[in-house]
């Protein structure tokens, strides 16, 4: 299972099979966080070529490295993985602590504690996702259609929801963009804007989902269809 602090060396969370046979979602370990963002920022390179307002540099790069490394202590890192050792999907949620200042906080200015005082909970109940990335291309390259990608990345969130619930989450924020809001309309999933869109990498806007109504509602990310195949032995409500 998930746990905080990231561990030393990665954890096996599920092995998938059926039509994703091959993948295994995992929660890496420190020394793996690196990869992490360098995976995650390739994704959004492509995805981002045309965004005249981001082009990362070296140096960025680097800092988001160290940033990501600083919160292994208060965060799970996952991801999905080919036997062959490479990353097709990732994402990452970090517990708020006192001291940690989260981009929404950063570029944004939207207060961790008084966006806590808003839904009336703690601070620490408040975890911000981030890397939320699925590499289609190198999906493809690994011989996955179209259809087995579409539920990599559902049942990468899914997974990932329910172990920050577990661990005392209730509201999980995140920069968004319009791509991945769409992506989530179309599985049924809301996201409640918390400011306005910025010009951070491309069309930004900081955004909310009540993990606790989410969750406890029943609902799944992946149809049952999908999940009695790719992981039998799971249901919707067996997993609540």
């Amino acid at each position: 299972m998930y746990s905080i602090p990231t561990p030393a060396h990665d954890t096996l969370i599920r092995d998938l099979v059926g039509p994703l046979r091959g993948l295994c979602i995992k929660q890496i370990g420190r020394s793996r966080i690196p990869e992490f963002v360098r995976f995650a920022y390739d994704v959004f390179r492509l995805r981002l070529r045309h965004a005249d307002n981001w082009k990362p540099t070296r140096e960025e790069l680097n800092e988001c490295i160290l940033e990501e490394v600083s919160y292994a202590d208060h965060g799970i890192y996952g991801v999905v993985e080919h036997t062959s050792g490479k990353l097709v999907a990732c994402t990452r949620g970090v517990r708020w602590a006192p001291g940690i200042k989260f981009v929404s906080e950063r570029v944004f200015g939207i207060s961790t504690v008084a966006l806590a005082r808003r839904y009336g909970i703690q601070p620490e109940k408040i975890f911000h996702g981030s890397y939320i990335a699925l590499s289609a291309e190198g999906l493809r390259a690994l011989g996955y259609s179209s259809w087995q990608e579409r539920w990599v990345l559902p049942i990468l969130l899914e997974h990932c929801l329910q172990a920050m619930q577990e661990l005392g989450a209730r509201l999980f924020i995140a920069e968004t963009d319009p791509l991945i809001e769409a992506r989530f309309r179309r599985l049924g999933v809301f996201w409640q804007p918390v400011s306005a869109f910025g010009s951070y990498m491309g069309q930004t806007r900081v955004a909310a989902l009540d993990v606790v109504d989410l969750l406890s509602s029943g609902f799944s990310f992946v149809p049952e269809s999908v999940r009695s195949v790719a992981y039998p032995g799971t249901s919707s409500s067996a997993n609540r």
